[in-house]
């Protein structure tokens, strides 16, 4: 957005006497630029964004002047103008307001180094300040040592640092050099592009040939790569001579002046290049030589590539060049979604911030690894893979569809990354899904250079290895292939969640940290070998959606379990390392299966059952509820009698439980705010962490950590011998000799 700041000084005032002469020329030069800039057939500028002020004093100019480059955007192009007395002194240029005292410039008028500050803090990607003032040439000093006014600012001075601005010869008519300014900008500038956009080298090359000749030498100093438009012309219809077709140049390697170059941009990227990059593009090359030689910048222009990559404001040149990020809480399109802010950065932060929104709700906790002695974190989805597809999507969408963008959207069970344009080298018929790797080896590159110039970084792998890259990390976490479809215009990419069971080292690692999992023992149990705090008693799931592995399926049950875990070893102070609770985490059958199972039913002390409709139709839930239901319970004098079963709502259930299961007490948190309670009753701790309200989870989660701990306090359930548990009846509220077989 183009944007403009004019500020006209022309009356002087101060209650002692002691001020400047009074101005002709800034009455008029204020109305006459607005006009200039805001004209229907040159003007870049919207009459709403040119604020237009007289006769400021000190403290107003800096207000004004900070809200202006404050109040800013990375898109925005901000014009600054100022009109009135100014004088150079000590290598600053001083602008005076109406109360501004000549005996002390430096105390009562506004130094350039105040508002050279303003502009450094302003996120604007081009700040331009144009003096009609005399001395506006000091503004920078001569000093090579002393710093400049800001990345992407350019500065346009009627005068040098010792020459006079001439005033204009009547009130109200404009100032000479304001008077050259406007015919510049309107009509006298010409286009040195022959495109139809004045930039502002074009017009001061216009006022160094009209200003006042021989009165005024105009100044300029510009601190930014690339061109600023500031006027426009109409491009005449030019109609070619026959001749032979044309070679056509690609659309991102078309040149630009919607935006400028962003030096902290390239000084980024090139501090982290790959060291056979830095031997063709040493650290000797200015950033435009390192660009012009990438092929990015062009007569003194960026090419789109170069924009994408290193431009000021990216999406002043294509407008979808954002990235969406939302999160949505369940599995349907159509659930409680979350919008992140867009990404609008380069390319390559784009990539690195969708990757990081991802892992932000991906991560699940902290484990050691082979490579290192201290814990890393691991996530819920193939990271790599992740970054992979987000990096492809950016890469290799279509640029020239202004009217979508890349979005990448979290759900529950799965990651979608969606890119506009469709699957450039493979033919992929609207609503058919086929899985990533069919088509790795038919695609192609649509945007060449802007792909092959990331990977000189490596925030892409290199020729044709990011999707093997991709699918091999999903091979080796044992998470399903990625699969590709097409709709709408756009390419969807779905990415599937890790298994929790990825094979034998996984169940090892399981077993090393769980003193109650079936199988050899080694650590010690709590309570001097007495069994576990609690039992989480769920129904299992064998199959899901997609063919997953039996602990995939109840992934959602483990987190639940680690969490809990977590709580409770916090509240009774057992030793680090050491889990409370037991989960049947084996999932594979036998007889070392059911021992662990009845050897932790029946020495548990609370016996925690996931209340869902599978787990009141029975089977091996009814058979561990009825061991430990057999199970005396001793009360702590003084303490209330109760019971050691506390069952938690894990879905909602559709009817009424079994008698059996409907006598025991629901585990209903206290102290909780009402809308938390209402959440947890509607739809069970599956549905909050389904739904991603982690917030309620968690408090929900505490106050069952702490009614576990408070049973652990005031009973104990004394252990008991049983043998086996087939004896045990299969269904709620029936007897053995009446109960069918459930496999």
């Amino acid at each position: 957005m183009y944007r403009a700041l004019l500020i006209c000084n022309f009356t002087y005032h101060r209650e002692d006497g002691q001020s400047l002469p009074a101005l002709k020329g800034p009455r008029g030069d204020g109305p006459l630029l607005g006009d200039a800039l805001t004209h229907h057939q040159s003007g870049l500028f919207d009459d709403a964004n040119v604020a237009t002020h007289f006769d400021l004093t000190t403290d107003q100019i800096r207000d004004y002047t900070s809200l202006f480059f404050l109040d800013s955007a990375a898109d925005d192009v901000l014009l600054l103008y100022f009109s009135g007395h100014s004088v150079g002194g000590n290598e600053k240029l001083y602008l005076c307001g109406t109360n501004t005292d000549p005996r002390r410039f430096p105390g009562t008028a506004v130094s350039n180094d105040s508002i050279s500050e303003m502009i450094r803090d302003s996120p604007a990607s081009a700040k331009v300040v144009v003096l009609d003032s005399c001395q506006a040439g000091a503004w920078k000093g001569e000093v090579p040592h002393r710093p400049g006014f800001g990345r992407g600012s350019y500065l346009i001075g009627a005068t040098t640092a010792t020459q006079q601005a001439p005033d204009a010869h009547a009130n109200g008519r404009p100032s000479p050099f304001t008077r050259a300014l406007v015919d510049g900008l309107v009509h006298g500038a010409q286009s040195s592009n022959e495109d139809g956009q004045i930039d502002l080298a074009d017009l001061f090359n216009y006022l160094k040939g009209h200003a006042a000749a021989g009165q005024m030498d105009p100044y300029q100093r510009f601190e930014g790569i690339g061109r600023v438009p500031i006027a426009r012309r109409a491009v005449p219809l030019r109609v070619a001579a026959p001749a032979g077709p044309a070679e056509r140049v690609p659309f991102l390697d078309e040149t630009t002046a919607l935006t400028t170059v962003d030096p902290d941009r390239v000084a980024r990227f090139r501090a982290d290049l790959r060291p056979d990059i830095v031997a063709k593009y040493p650290a000797e090359l200015t950033d435009a030589d390192f660009l012009a030689r990438a092929h990015l910048l062009r007569d003194g222009r960026l090419t789109r590539a170069g924009v994408l990559l290193f431009g000021a404001a990216p999406t002043a040149v294509f407008v979808s060049a954002i990235v969406q990020c939302r999160q949505i809480r369940g599995v349907a399109k159509d659930g409680i979604a979350e919008d992140q802010p867009p990404l609008d950065g380069s390319v390559p932060e784009q990539i690195m911030q969708a990757r990081d929104f991802v892992a932000a709700l991906a991560r699940r906790g902290d484990r050691p690894t082979e490579d290192s002695a201290a814990a890393q974190p691991f996530y819920e989805f193939p990271m790599i893979t992740v970054r992979e597809v987000i990096a492809n999507a950016l890469v290799h969408r279509d640029y020239e569809l202004d009217d979508s963008c890349v979005h990448v959207r979290f759900y529950a069970d799965r990651i979608e990354v969606v890119s506009p344009g469709h699957w450039v080298g493979a033919e992929l018929p609207p609503g058919e899904r086929r899985p990533l790797g069919d088509l790795a080896a038919e695609s192609k590159k649509r945007n060449f250079r802007l792909a092959g110039i990331l990977t000189w970084i490596r925030v892409v792998e290199g020729e044709g290895s990011g999707i093997p890259r991709a699918l091999q990390e999903c091979r080796r976490l044992g998470a399903p292939e990625p699969t590709v479809s097409y709709a709408n215009g756009m390419v969807i990419v779905t990415i599937h969640p890790v298994p929790l069971d990825l094979g034998p080292q996984v169940a090892d690692e399981v077993r090393d940290r769980t003193p109650y999992f079936p199988g050899p023992v080694t650590a010690g149990s709590y309570l001097g070998g007495s069994g576990p705090l609690f039992f989480l008693s769920y129904a299992r799931t064998q199959q899901g959606r997609r063919p997953v592995t039996p602990a995939d399926a109840n992934r959602h049950v483990v987190r639940l379990f680690d969490d809990l875990s977590e709580n409770v070893a916090e509240l009774v102070g057992i030793e680090p390392g050491t889990v409370p609770g037991f989960m049947d985490l084996n999932l594979v059958g036998g007889e070392h299966w059911e021992q662990g199972i009845r050897r932790a039913a029946t020495t548990c002390q609370v016996f925690v059952p996931l209340l869902a409709p599978p787990y009141v139709r029975g089977g091996w839930t009814a058979m561990e509820w009825k061991a430990f239901e057999q199970r005396p319970v001793r009360v702590r004098e003084g303490e209330t009698a109760g019971s050691g079963i506390l069952p938690v709502i894990w879905a909602p259930l559709p009817e009424a439980p079994p008698d059996e299961i409907a006598a025991v007490p629901l585990f209903l948190p206290e102290l909780v705010p009402p809308e938390f309670d209402h959440l947890y009753r509607e739809n069970g701790l599956l549905g909050l962490l389904l739904s991603r309200q982690d917030e309620v989870y968690d408090m929900i989660l505490w106050r069952l950590a702490q009614e576990i701990a408070r049973k652990i306090h005031v009973q104990y359930v004394e252990p008991i011998e049983l043998v086996s548990l087939d004896g045990l009846p299969r269904t709620f509220g029936r007897s053995a000799d009446q109960d069918e077989t459930i496999k």
